[in-house]
């Protein structure tokens, strides 16, 4: 009967505005289900993934943000631990070029803030100062330590539309980026504690390449 029960929970957590569950199974349906079921929540709902240990127990395998819970430990997409955890720094972070200042910079248009274990889209500013035009692609940027550069959180997985343009010379363009705050440190927890981080930013300029923005200011609250 763990499906007829945990059915009417996951209906009100999606309920929730903001909803605590980021994947799990479809409260919609209706009949019976095999247990174990399992459930992804955002890394700030550590109080409803308790919750919903304490009720169901291992009926209901829980991640919460990249870890599973209540074993802080990476996890795969079912909630299996997975070896040599999760990396610290983004896989294409050897063949990230520094970015050339004389060709683009890129700048916050504006102080970000964002709230632990929550996500914002911050508006980059990205300026174009070569002799010709150049091609922009927002890829993805992570939460890092300023003081050492490894990488302690980003956005959690899901389906996001690109920014792309091309900008003359002297051209200047905002681009939204996705900053996420999912911890990838356990020693952290679940989500990125508030703070003073830095925001790490890559680009793709065409050609195949790739590149890395000078670290951004960051807040944590």
């Amino acid at each position: 009967m763990t499906w007829d029960t945990l059915r009417p929970v996951l209906v009100d957590l999606a309920r929730r505005n903001p909803s605590p569950v980021r994947d799990g199974p479809d409260p919609r349906v209706v009949g019976p289900r095999r247990a174990p079921f399992h459930l992804r929540l955002e890394p700030w709902a550590v109080e409803v993934a308790e919750q919903l240990h304490r009720r169901f127990g291992a009926e209901v395998v829980l991640t919460v943000g990249h870890f599973g819970y209540p074993a802080r430990r990476p996890v795969d997409g079912l909630g299996r631990p997975v070896a040599g955890g999760v990396p610290r720094r983004p896989a294409d972070e050897e063949r990230a070029e520094l970015l050339d200042p004389t060709r683009l910079t890129v700048d916050l248009a504006r102080d970000v803030t964002v709230s632990s274990g929550h996500e914002v889209r911050a508006p980059l500013k990205i300026t174009n100062h070569g002799a010709g035009p150049v091609e922009v692609r927002r890829l993805h940027a992570v939460v890092v330590d300023s003081a050492n550069g490894a990488v302690v959180g980003d956005a959690l997985p899901h389906a996001e539309i690109g920014h792309a343009a091309w900008l003359a010379p002297g051209a200047s363009t905002i681009a939204p980026v996705l900053v996420g705050t999912a911890s990838r440190d356990p020693a952290l927890g679940y989500a990125v504690p508030p703070g003073e981080w830095a925001l790490r930013v890559y680009l793709e300029p065409g050609g195949g390449r790739l590149v890395r923005a000078p670290l951004l200011p960051l807040t944590v609250a």
